[in-house]
């Protein structure tokens, strides 16, 4: 199986950095986005409702260290992997997509995926901006217990060593 080794020495290298891009899962909806999904009507805003308790569900059985389905991991990875405002040019030299969770500001690793095999699919969207889609991506199974890990940031503190294996 894939191996990553998430430590400072490794995330301070700038060429590393750019392969490691950390994905915050979000499992409440933005106020602005509440307007749009009503305006849009009730049906849609009732399933992104779903689909956020849904995450949220399977983040807290990950944190309290419990197994996933493979259904489940595969919702996980959808979302994950999902339509992400990135230039195609910039989604190309990433390796790693690690999936971060914040709970009470402290940050915790919730799944990584390898995607430098994937395609890069430009994905539409109702705002008219560019947003790319990883078609598919390797799971790679970590240790979620990586604390105040800064990745997508210039201050990295206090990061305990990680092996994903």
């Amino acid at each position: 199986m894939n191996k990553l080794l998430l430590d400072k020495r490794m995330l301070e290298n700038k060429g590393t950095l750019s392969k490691i891009w950390g994905v915050p899962i979000k499992t409440k909806l933005r106020p602005k986005t509440v307007k749009e999904l009503k305006k849009a009507g009730l049906d849609k805003y009732n399933q992104a409702i779903e689909n956020n308790k849904e995450i949220d569900h399977l983040i807290h059985q990950i944190v309290d260290g419990k197994q996933l389905t493979s259904q489940e991991e595969e919702t996980l990875k959808n979302r994950v992997l999902g339509d992400w405002a990135i230039s195609k040019a910039k989604a190309e030299e990433i390796e790693y997509l690690v999936c971060i969770y914040y709970e009470l500001d402290e940050q915790k690793i919730i799944a990584i995926y390898e995607v430098s095999n994937s395609e890069l699919l430009e994905v539409p969207n109702s705002v008219h901006k560019k947003r790319v889609r990883w078609a598919n991506g390797q799971s790679i199974e970590c240790i979620t217990d990586i604390k105040n890990c800064k990745i997508n940031k210039t201050v990295y503190a206090s990061l305990k060593r990680g092996h994903f294996s």
